[in-house]
């Protein structure tokens, strides 16, 4: 990643003592644009939330769909004397709602230029699975049939457990046998497994990742998944909780949305964010 010197609060290099104590230039993004490089300033932060996935449908009665895993967290620093006279922008859209027999969709990755990439969350499965959060360097993976889906890898290489709490990493989708989805510090939460015949599980939390969405219920029954909280970013959305209810779309920053009750749409995810300040 061009030009970046430090990351995760500036922990790599100390190189916050170098900002200067005067003004700074703020600019926000909230979709894809372009970032005008301010006339003064030496020290670029970029904070950066990727999008959340959507949760998963499935058209069959006894069949609930998991929740979307959230969407990856970072900041960078980056000279400003590396960056261009302008760089462009690309917010991570979150994942679009699935309205038919099918898993959910991943949400985009947030770019800064060639400078930063930062993951979206994987898709909720259409039956029984959650989906991973999205990881500072990989994206939350889609969970197969009534299986959990992995989360992002983590800056040293290996990936969240279900119910750890990794810095960097997407926490793990529930599967249809895990009590939530897992948790995630800088990467999103995972997804909540959707149940037959039992209470759907919650999206795992996040501090600064999107929370996962929520697991639904089949068409016997009562009840869904909570959405997973963040303190920085954005909420995962409830599972639907019932046959044929609609999952609840994760908030922005970066929320998986909730899995589909049977034969119910599921909830779409957050989209990313972008804010970028030069001091």
């Amino acid at each position: 990643m061009g030009g970046v010197i430090s990351d995760n609060l500036g922990r790599s290099s100390g190189l916050l003592k170098a900002v200067a104590a005067g003004g700074s230039n703020i600019q926000t993004f909230t979709s894809s644009g372009t970032w005008t490089k301010p006339s003064s300033g030496s020290l670029i932060q970029i904070e950066c939330w990727g999008g959340g996935g959507s949760g998963g449908s499935s058209l069959g009665s006894e069949q609930p769909g998991g929740g979307g895993g959230g969407g990856a967290y970072a900041v960078f620093y980056v000279l400003a004397s590396a960056a261009g006279s302008t760089e462009s922008v690309t917010i991570g859209a979150g994942g679009a709602s699935q309205t038919g027999n099918g898993n959910g969709n991943a949400g985009g990755n947030t770019t800064f230029g060639s400078h930063t990439t930062i993951y979206g969350g994987g898709g909720g499965n259409r039956s029984n699975g959650g989906s991973g959060g999205g990881g500072i360097l990989g994206a939350g993976q889609t969970a197969s049939d009534g299986i959990a889906g992995v989360g992002g890898l983590s800056r040293n290489g290996t990936a969240a457990a279900i119910a750890a709490v990794g810095e960097n990493a997407g926490g793990a989708g529930g599967s249809a046998n895990d009590a939530v989805g897992g948790r995630g510090g800088f990467g999103g939460g995972g997804g909540g497994g959707g149940k037959f015949n039992e209470t759907p599980t919650a999206g795992g939390a996040s501090m600064f990742g999107g929370g996962g969405g929520g697991g639904s219920r089949d068409g016997s029954g009562t009840g869904a998944g909570a959405g997973g909280t963040s303190t920085f970013g954005g909420a995962g959305g409830a599972g639907g909780a019932s046959g044929g209810a609609n999952g609840v779309a994760g908030t922005a920053p970066a929320g998986g949305g909730g899995g589909g009750g049977a034969a119910g749409d599921s909830g779409a995810g957050g989209d990313g964010k972008m804010i970028v300040t030069t001091f």
